[in-house]
């Protein structure tokens, strides 16, 4: 059943072969057996392969949660640290601000002590003492003084005034808050800038009106009725840029008015 040996077998002097057709191949069939262990051998690579699958799905779930927690401990961490860092800000810069309004209300009252115990206060010497304390404080603007006009002196005391400064009159700040205009003659009393130092870049303050605006009308009347200084809430003063706020302390002076 070898053609290729039956071949060579011919070449030799004499040769007798045999040989008979193979077979037909067929499927053999499989013991129940052996089915039984195909079919165990198939499911074990079957369960193999899902469990090798949920195990990446697990892993993957596991890293994604995984790196959910630790990206969220590492924003707490930095969100702790900025909030750290901006009330430390904060705090510095409230103790700056409180160490500046210290001053600033130390420096009032020194002038206010000043102005107390003259008989008159004439421009030169406001500035003279403001200057002074001005440059000891930086973090304040200026100095201003409003002494207290009845509507019997309001004619006088603009006169007087147009001595030192020309066209000066008493004004009332603009309803939108911003400019001011001409007061009305008919009013009980003003308080109005008289004295500003330095009188360089806060000219338009002088002779405003401080009872014709709500935010200083208030700072004032509580300083006078009080005796004390008083702070008044933010506000636009008339000398600072668009946009730029402020705010005023306002100390009460009972003698020595000029």
């Amino acid at each position: 059943n070898d053609p290729g040996e039956a071949a060579q077998a011919k070449r030799r002097i004499g040769a007798v072969t045999l040989g008979h057709l193979p077979p037909p191949m067929k499927d053999s069939e499989t013991p129940d057996a052996l089915l039984q262990l195909e079919r165990l051998e198939v499911s074990g690579r079957i369960n193999r392969l899902m469990y090798s699958r949920k195990v990446l799905l697990l892993l993957a779930v596991c890293g994604s949660l995984i790196t959910a927690v630790v990206a969220v401990w590492i924003y707490r961490i930095e969100s702790r640290a900025l909030s750290q860092q901006f009330y430390e800000q904060v705090e510095d810069r409230a103790l700056s601000l409180a160490r500046e309004l210290d001053a600033g209300v130390e420096a009032l009252y020194t002038l206010g002590e000043v102005i107390r115990f003259v008989d008159s206060l004439p421009a030169l010497g406001f500035d003279d003492v403001a200057e002074a304390t001005l440059v000891r404080n930086p973090g304040l603007l200026a100095f201003e003084w409003l002494p207290r006009v009845g509507a019997g002196q309001l004619q006088a005391y603009e006169a007087q005034q147009q001595r030192y400064h020309a066209g000066f009159k008493v004004q009332h700040f603009a309803r939108d808050g911003e400019g001011v205009i001409l007061a009305p003659r008919d009013l009980p009393e003003y308080f109005p800038v008289t004295y500003v130092t330095p009188l360089n870049g806060n000219e338009s303050a002088l002779g405003a009106d401080f009872l014709s605006e709500g935010e200083r009308r208030n700072a004032l009347l509580q300083a006078w009725h009080s005796g004390e200084f008083s702070l008044s809430s933010p506000l636009k003063l008339l000398q600072m840029e668009s946009g730029a706020r402020g705010a005023l302390l306002v100390l009460p002076v009972y003698f020595g008015r000029p």
